[in-house]
């Protein structure tokens, strides 16, 4: 795996914690050009991902965010496990991607963990 180059950013703290992982959030998409994603924080307790932060096309119907458990059969549950990025060149083909959950707005999908301390603490997933 090669080095990618460090950047930093400045978040203002002043603000909610929504506020702040929507602002997380949409700097990493706008960094990797996505046309969409979420953030998902981990609860590493629980076992569970679970979506904070979405930006991308609004879905009509949605009255909830689902709920993941880590190491399940998601792209995200894998990288939560594993505390690896996946990157899925065509969610048609993924064995890990869950369809039924997406809602198939999208062809291709990043996932890259946050992590501290050897912990996963969160995961972006960036769509195109």
């Amino acid at each position: 795996m090669r080095n990618t180059p460090q950047k930093s950013i400045l978040i203002d703290t002043n603000q909610t914690l929504d506020s702040m992982l929507h602002q997380v959030l949409n700097i990493a998409l706008v960094a990797c050009g996505a046309d969409g994603g979420s953030l998902m924080l981990v609860h590493n307790k629980r076992g569970i991902l679970q979506i904070k932060a979405r930006l991308g096309r609004p879905r009509a119907g949605r009255t909830q965010e689902p709920i993941y458990k880590i190491g399940d059969n998601s792209i995200a549950g894998w990288v939560a496990k594993h505390k690896r990025p996946y990157l899925c060149p065509d969610v048609s083909k993924d064995k890990f991607f869950a369809a039924s959950r997406s809602g198939k707005n999208f062809r291709s999908l990043l996932s890259v963990p946050i992590i501290h301390k050897g912990k996963a603490l969160a995961v972006i997933n960036a769509d195109s």
